[in-house]
């Protein structure tokens, strides 16, 4: 019986070891071609990541492929792989140009300019989520334009303690305009689980604090867009002008679609790995009949490729509920609520 129990854990263990990627490689200065130890070496907005050795060298076991692989490190720009399957990469970093006049805002201003980045990155509640190394933030005001930028010279420490989640959050850009009152962000970032201790009736609140953080939000539309099942989810748009949408068709051959064809093919599924090419030919969405979100697309932009669990959020702009959503409501690309939606 024994015998038979070991034989069945080892094949376990043989079946998910073989379903497992090995993703190899070096990573080192792309000036000097020296190895850069302790580089960062993640699955964007996973909970999975390794570091690189005093060699620069990494291993990194996943059964994921799609999720872009990022590499950083301290005074470097980091750098995203997409296609890493199989191969033993080589990865040159470039190091941060250096800013020879660094504009260091103290005292009350600082205060006050932290606040709002508190307020825009984190969420207006944020009391539960804590950057624990706030003092790597660098603040830079426009007068004349009323923006106000933020830098980090070190990814940022967060403690999402609401969610139980610790993340590393390598920011790479903040802008906020006090004219507009619009904001914009983008980094990477990776997740770890951080319950360990914790009673089962707190991780029963954090559960249920997780799954009201995903129902309604961006990623469980795009989930829903991909499933086609948005009315199962509570999902419906308000339909707009359909201009831009008539002329992008022409990726399909479309071109004289009528409005019923339009309607009808709101996200167009490419036969490859891409995803779908989302056409945008609304501009709110409505969720539980009482949510209302707008989106539009970025000054340039004609369509987005989703996949699903993402998509390009620099070519979208939201607002409404989904454009309340901050860090504070991060949740890992492969999270799966506890609980089923309720009807």
């Amino acid at each position: 019986m024994i015998k038979t129990l070991f034989t069945a854990i080892a094949f376990l263990l043989l079946t998910a070891y073989t379903h497992a990627q090995v993703v190899k490689g070096k990573v080192v200065d792309a000036a000097t071609g020296n190895p850069i130890a302790q580089a960062s070496v993640y699955l964007k907005a996973l909970s999975k990541g390794t570091t690189s050795n005093a060699r620069g060298e990494f291993v990194l076991y996943t059964n994921e492929t799609k999720i872009p692989l990022i590499i950083s490190s301290i005074g470097y720009q980091p750098d995203t792989i997409d296609n890493y399957n199989g191969k033993t990469l080589i990865i040159k970093l470039s190091p941060r140009a250096q800013v020879l006049r660094e504009v260091v805002i103290g005292g009350k201003n600082r205060e006050k300019y932290m606040k709002i980045f508190l307020t825009e990155f984190i969420g207006s509640h944020n009391k539960d989520c804590i950057i624990s190394n706030p003092e790597v933030i660098k603040f830079t005001y426009h007068k004349e334009t009323r923006i106000l930028e933020a830098k980090v010279n070190q990814p940022l420490i967060i403690q999402n303690k609401k969610l139980g989640y610790k993340i590393t959050y390598f920011l790479t850009a903040f802008s906020h305009s006090l004219t507009e009152l619009e904001t914009s962000y983008k980094g990477n970032y990776v997740f770890a689980d951080d319950t360990l201790g914790l009673t089962p009736t707190e991780i029963k609140e954090i559960r249920k604090a997780r799954d009201k953080a995903y129902y309604g939000s961006r990623m469980h539309f795009i989930r829903s867009v991909w499933a086609d099942d948005l009315k199962k989810n509570k999902f419906f748009y308000l339909y707009t002008n359909l201009y831009d949408l008539r002329i992008n068709f022409i990726f399909n051959n479309i071109i004289n679609a009528s409005k019923e064809q339009l309607l009808n093919n709101i996200f167009t599924k490419i036969i490859n790995p891409i995803g779908y090419f989302w056409y945008l030919p609304v501009t709110s969405i409505v969720y539980n009949g009482v949510d209302k979100s707008d989106v539009t697309f970025q000054s340039g932009t004609k369509n987005v490729v989703i996949n699903a669990n993402s998509y390009n959020e620099s070519n979208l702009l939201w607002s409404g509920k989904m454009g309340e959503q901050r860090v504070r409501d991060l949740l890992p690309v492969d999270f799966e609520p506890s609980e089923p939606l309720s009807k």
